[in-house]
């Protein structure tokens, strides 16, 4: 069997999601110190900029609990960023989604693509 590139793979996955999808912000909000001034903590926000591709569920897919009506699914380049879990965020344009579940594509742990159930 030939060695697989899948550092290529995960390159050429990003460039599809370039020309069919668009920029995309994942996001991470970590919290920060007190502040005794504001009576709040100081959050630090993270932004990695991505690529990718949003789509509806099926009709059939939706199931009303696990997966609601205006819940999408979003393929995310892997290369660049760290692997988003539930506690990131996801911008595109100016609206802001949850991320529900992370599925990760990655042969032999080199991570290609992140497949994302987001909610606005």
């Amino acid at each position: 069997m030939a060695d697989i590139d899948y550092a290529a793979k995960a390159t050429a996955a990003t460039a599809l999601l370039r020309k069919f999808g668009g920029p995309v912000t994942l996001r991470q909000i970590l919290p920060g110190e007190y502040d005794p001034g504001t009576g709040e903590f100081n959050q630090q926000i993270i932004d990695w900029p991505a690529v990718g591709a949003k789509f509806n569920y099926q009709q059939d897919h939706i199931d009303g609990t696990l997966i609601q009506k205006r819940d999408q699914e979003l393929y995310l380049a892997a290369e660049d960023i760290p692997t988003p879990d539930t506690g990131h965020q996801i911008i595109i344009g100016s609206k802001t989604y949850v991320i529900l579940t992370v599925q990760a594509i990655e042969p032999y742990d080199i991570p290609l693509l992140y497949i994302l159930q987001i909610r606005a």
